[in-house]
């Protein structure tokens, strides 16, 4: 680092040579940029060889030409009241402080302005003391504070110089004094500052932002009564000029500024904005970019008017831009298959400058972990380093297979963490569905006889574990020979539940068959299964019909009483007659039909020189009568009362059947009763009752 040593690193003194002549040879030393002072080695004589040694050390020491410069910043302004901040720096031209503390003795000195009715003065103060050490930065500041009166006054001034410099490293003083101005407060009007302290950017070619400085008008001023020029300062953090961002505008120094300006006449609020440009290196960084712009206190052109707060914006870039994590967003895999993968893909245009961490949160939803699947790459962590190939990285999860009608079931796989703090792509969460394979439906076999009341149609499931969850397998009726409403009661719903929880695989439904006095020979119909559920769903295999002979027979009839039953058309005006059946022989159903005549005749009569008003029908059919042109005829009934010449009223029918009959209409002087003897047993009596009311 600081020599090299001479290879070979031997002298040889030859026969014949004096006492007293050397033998020597060159220490190289190397050159560089480092401030390190005096610098020693000690070169040793070891192993002579047929002498001896006398004096067998010898110091070497090497002298630094490199210095560090001690330097007071330029001219401060502040204002009385604030602090006046002085900034001190070391000045290496490059290399590193290497040779120990650099300890700076500060003192203060009285101008315009006097201590300590201005001002403070450091030198008896112990912050007058500063000490660069090789741990620390090249740069700090010494903070004076100033004195606020009531006077009004013009600038004043002091210095801050530096009275000693206290070290072993080799150094120079380059700048040892710097003038501080206090303005006066009382000729304050106006302030600037940054509308706002922090500005958050996406890393997108071309993204602009207007970064702007706000002027305000202090002491009831207002406008501007003078112009106001200052420099905008940027100063890079880990961003870099024309690399990541651009300013239009801004100048290229030893720092990056741009003069800008308030003019006379300009309002309280006025804003001077200056734009900046977003870079895209195509590049994922592993922070976030960030450079500060600032208002240089020192440069701005009046006495008036103060620096504000925020008197910097910090602006970062955040790179989501090109770096975005995302995930498959769906994965279907049959419980046979046994593997489903999910794979993560880092959406970058560019390459990986970085280690990527991802780690991955499995949360179960009907699929539950060590039952349904099994993630067999242990830990759900998924690193990247830099340049890492492919891109496109995947878990591996195990399906396992079961014997249980469970339907579909899923779980789901989400980017809960991304180290650095990458963006969430779409999509951020896989769903892993498992398509269940135990769930087959057929009827246990194709054809059935149907010789007695009813048949018996089975569904078998085809699963041997269990029902999960319920399975509703659904059936439809098909005529052929035989009709299914005339000669078979399908029932309503017409399905096969197998409830959750079941054991057994096999599910039954009945069918009523219908029994008529018709002689008639075999018929048919048929039943298909339509649907193997919804949620779960069931696969149909066959046989998925069942075709039903019903088959032929001459049932003994049903006596039914055939007595006319009379209602008189006079005296009464509600009656009760009874109809009997008795059942004879035990058939399915009875459709017993009975006729009677309801011819009546409704008349009303007013005085003799109004003519009769008069209606066929009953009030059982609904029939309207209309009022003829007569005001005194009195009311029909007594709730229907007619108010106006030519006025309909419809009576409602009110006969009360019961609730296994009807009334079925054909004209307008008969009706029919409908009974049906579904759960009639033989020898059974059934009894009814028929309400009327006369006309």
């Amino acid at each position: 680092m600081d020599y090299l040593y001479p290879t070979p690193g031997t002298l040889s003194f030859t026969p014949g040579t004096m006492s007293g002549s050397p033998q020597c040879f060159t220490l190289a030393t190397i050159q560089d940029d480092d401030v390190e002072g005096v610098h020693t080695l000690v070169l040793t004589l070891v192993n002579a060889t047929a002498g001896t040694l006398i004096l067998g050390s010898s110091l070497v020491t090497i002298t630094d030409d490199d210095v560090v410069g001690v330097s007071l910043a330029d001219a401060a302004s502040t204002v009385e009241g604030r602090p006046a901040e002085v900034i001190i720096s070391l000045v290496l031209i490059s290399g590193k402080l290497m040779c120990g503390d650099v300890i700076v003795h500060l003192s203060t000195m009285d101008m315009t302005a006097t201590e300590p009715a201005d001002y403070m003065g450091l030198s008896a103060s112990p912050d007058g003391v500063l000490t660069f050490t090789p741990e620390t930065g090249l740069s700090t500041s010494v903070l004076v504070a100033t004195v606020l009166d009531d006077i009004t006054e013009v600038p004043e001034t002091f210095l801050v110089k530096i009275t000693d410099v206290t070290t072993e490293c080799p150094y120079n003083v380059q700048n040892s004094a710097s003038t501080v101005t206090i303005r006066d407060r009382e000729r304050i009007t106006s302030s600037i500052q940054f509308v706002t302290p922090e500005i958050v950017l996406t890393e997108r070619e071309g993204e602009t932002v207007d970064v702007c400085v706000e002027l305000l008008l202090l002491n009831n001023q207002t406008v501007l009564e003078h112009n106001v020029s200052f420099n905008l300062i940027i100063g890079s953090i880990n961003a870099t000029f024309g690399v990541d961002f651009t300013a239009p505008g801004f100048k290229l120094s030893s720092f990056i500024f741009i003069r800008a300006v308030f003019v006379e006449g300009d309002d309280n609020g006025t804003t001077c904005c200056h734009t900046l440009i977003v870079v895209d290196d195509n590049d994922f960084e592993d922070t976030i970019e960030d450079f500060v712009v600032s208002i240089h206190p020192t440069l701005i052109s009046t006495e008036y008017t103060l620096l504000g707060d925020p008197s910097f914006t910090r602006v970062l870039i955040n790179d989501t831009g090109d770096a975005s994590v995302t995930i498959t967003e769906l994965v279907s895999v049959s419980e046979a298959n046994g593997t489903a993968e999910v794979c993560v893909s880092p959406g970058i245009t560019g390459s990986i400058t970085a280690t990527l961490s991802i780690t991955l949160q499995v949360n179960d939803r009907r699929a539950v972990m060590g039952e349904d699947y099994s993630h067999s790459g242990g830990e759900l962590d998924i690193m990247y380093t830099e340049g890492d190939s492919p891109l496109v990285k995947c878990l591996t999860f195990a399906i396992r297979e079961d014997e249980i009608l469970e339907g579909d079931h899923e779980f789901t796989v989400s980017i809960s963490h991304v180290q650095p703090n990458w963006a969430l792509g779409t999509p951020s969460v896989a769903t892993v569905n498992i398509i269940d394979n135990d769930a087959e439906v057929r009827f246990v076999t194709s054809e059935l006889i149907a010789n007695e009341t009813s048949v018996s149609v089975c569904v078998e499931s085809g699963v041997s574990g269990g029902f999960e969850t319920a399975l509703t397998v659904g059936l439809a009726a098909q005529d052929g020979t035989a009709s299914t409403l005339e000669d078979v009661s399908i029932p309503e719903p017409f399905q096969v539940v197998f409830s959750e929880g079941q054991n057994t695989s096999t599910g039954c439904i009945d069918i009523l068959i219908l029994r008529d006095a018709a002689d008639e020979g075999d018929e048919h119909f048929t039943i298909s299964i339509t649907s193997g559920g919804t949620e779960p769903s069931a696969r149909i295999t066959s046989p998925s019909a069942v075709t039903i002979t019903i088959q032929g027979n001459d049932p003994t009839p049903t006596t039914v009483n055939d007595e006319a039953i009379s209602l008189p058309v006079l005296g009464a005006i509600i009656g009760v007659s009874s109809i009997v059946i008795v059942v004879t022989s035990c058939v399915a159903a009875i459709l017993v039909y009975i006729c009677y005549s309801k011819r009546v005749f409704r008349q009303q009569k007013t005085r003799s020189d109004d003519p009769v008003y008069a209606t066929v029908g009953s009030k059982d059919d609904g029939v309207t009568v209309t009022k003829p042109l007569s005001p005194r005829q009195p009311p029909i009934t007594d709730n229907a009362i007619i108010t106006s010449p030519n006025e309909s009223y419809t009576y409602p029918p009110i006969m009360n059947l019961g609730v296994h009959r009807e009334i079925i209409t054909t004209s307008l002087n008969d009706a029919y009763i409908v009974a049906t003897l579904a759960d009639a047993t033989e020898n059974d009596t059934e009894t009814y009752e028929v309400r009327y009311e006369l006309a």
